[in-house]
């Protein structure tokens, strides 16, 4: 008989009804379950990309919680928070006015502790409070190509803290923003048409659709821009002074300056009276004003408040006529940019707001028209302000609603996204695995199978047609006599146990073996 090298196990059946349905239908499921497994774990690879909503791209695989991240760690995007340095310039979602920040500090165990970043991953801004505006006005002090567009111009700064809830607490943050609706880096000539001019000063976006509330604003703001140079201009005409430059600086009567015991002098802004604030921002005593202007002589001449001993009210410099009027359409102006701020912060719950209310917004723009035909005519204001041009009433079915949503800082961050392997390279791993896993599940299942049935029959290791264990291997059935022999003697004691085995012929011919009792 030809022999090998290799060899093989004698195997007989299990004697269980239910083991060959149980191992079809537990492989079946395995196998599919087995193979979920391997596609999480080993079907996807990761990549790097810039992504600008973070938030969206890690929520994409919620439902992954439920699954062991043993098996998931492959496919669970991920991105990194980005680093906001100290006078790094930002926009939020809203897409509207450019801020730049100048502070950051945390409240810990009662003190202030001035952080030199602000680690930032799409938290939404929140408590926002416009701290004071400041309207720089000039004229000679401005660039040429500023002037040669008006003869006066404003600059509108803006101071405000806000902060983002962060992973170690409150993180709070100061800013500014700036407008100039004709900027130093206007180009161009005046062409005294809006939609031809170019080089001033526009939103990022503009969509009188999807952000009405803020194409309004900037309407507001060119409007009033616009209407302050033309004041001006008419001020310093009727006037001796020859006013050259001023600034007006406008606070909230409902906040007071309180001192902090940081060494910076940080100031922060709380309610005076938070039970009654002033709710209605068309009220002339919604901020609190101070203001200084100099003329062209020399040495010049400063008008400030207690020249004339009037009280920094608007509505009591505007009786007055206290020189230069513009103090109402200044207000008008500052109310304008506090509103556009707040709405660009997504401050949804701030009020008041010209931008989230249509009685407001119609009070502001009724005058449009007249405003604009009356500054148009003279040559010393050629901007020409927009995109309105009439009242919200007349424009607002061109519009959509008035509203705004939670803003977050724009920025692109750094994430790893999952990425699914090609169609050939994902079967062969999966594959790969499912026959490894397949193959340690049956060995499993076979040791545990005889393991028990072992327990329940301690001879069902025993070979067919053995009675007792003599602890010999038998003999082939076509061995010698003397091999029969030689197997006795291995063990003198077998003869008399009578456990020898002979070959038989039945009639048929064929061997069979019997005992031999």
């Amino acid at each position: 008989m030809a022999s090998s090298t290799f060899t093989y196990a004698v195997s007989r059946p299990y004697p269980f009804r239910w083991f060959t349905p149980v191992a079809f239908i537990g492989g079946v499921i395995a196998l599919v379950l087995f193979s979920l497994l391997n596609f999480l774990s080993t079907g996807y690879s990761q990549s790097f990309e810039y992504v600008t909503d973070p938030n969206s791209t890690i929520a994409s695989a919620n439902w992954l919680n439920r699954w062991p991240s043993y098996f998931t760690s492959q496919i669970r995007p991920s991105c990194q928070a980005e680093e906001l340095q100290i006078n790094s310039q930002f926009y939020t979602n809203q897409t509207a006015l450019t801020y730049t920040l100048t502070q950051i500090w945390m409240d810990k165990n009662g003190s202030q502790t001035i952080i030199p970043a602000l680690t930032y991953l799409n938290n939404p801004i929140q408590d926002c409070q416009v701290n004071s505006i400041h309207i720089e006005i000039g004229a000679e002090d401005r660039t040429a190509t500023q002037y040669g567009w008006n003869e006066w111009g404003e600059t509108l700064q803006v101071f405000f803290t806000c902060n983002i809830q962060g992973s170690d607490g409150i993180i709070h943050f100061n800013a500014t923003s700036e407008y100039d609706f004709i900027p130093p880096t206007a180009d161009g000539f005046p062409t005294r048409n809006y939609t031809t001019q170019h080089g001033l000063f526009r939103f990022i976006t503009r969509d009188q659709e999807a952000k009405s509330s803020l194409w309004w604003g900037e309407s507001l703001l060119s409007q009033y821009w616009a209407y302050v140079s033309w004041g001006m201009r008419k001020a310093r005409a009727e006037t001796d002074n020859e006013l050259r430059k001023g600034v007006i600086s406008r606070f909230f009567w409902v906040y007071k300056k309180r001192q902090t015991v940081n060494s910076d002098c940080m100031t922060e802004f709380t309610q005076s009276n938070a039970s009654s604030p002033i709710q209605d921002i068309s009220d002339l005593d919604f901020f609190n004003i101070n203001y200084r202007f100099m003329s062209k002589e020399i040495p010049a001449e400063v008008t400030w408040p207690g020249i004339y001993n009037y009280t920094t009210s608007v509505s009591n410099l505007a009786s007055n006529n206290a020189s230069p009027n513009v103090w109402l359409a200044s207000d008008s102006l500052a109310k304008s940019f506090y509103s556009t701020i707040m709405t660009d912060l997504g401050q949804t719950t701030a009020t008041p707001n010209i931008l989230l209310n249509e009685t407001a917004l119609q009070y502001f723009t009724q005058n449009f028209t007249t405003m604009e035909s009356t500054y148009t005519e003279s040559t010393f204001v050629n901007a020409v302000p927009g995109p309105a041009n009439d009242s919200y009433d007349a424009l607002k079915d061109q519009t959509g609603p008035l509203n705004t949503s939670v803003a977050v800082i724009s920025t692109k961050y750094l994430c790893q996204v999952p990425r699914r392997k090609s169609t050939g390279t994902l079967f062969v791993s999966i594959l790969v695995a499912d026959l490894v896993f397949m193959q340690a599940l049956w060995k499993i299942y076979n040791l545990l199978t005889i393991t028990w049935l072992v327990h329940k029959d301690p001879k069902a290791n025993h070979c067919s047609g053995c009675q007792h264990q003599t602890g010999i291997p038998l003999a082939s059935l076509a061995a010698s006599d003397q091999e029969v022999e030689r197997s006795r003697s291995l063990e003198p004691g077998i003869g008399r146990r009578r456990t020898g085995y002979s070959r038989l012929e039945s009639p048929s011919g064929d061997a069979r073996v019997e005992n031999d009792i």
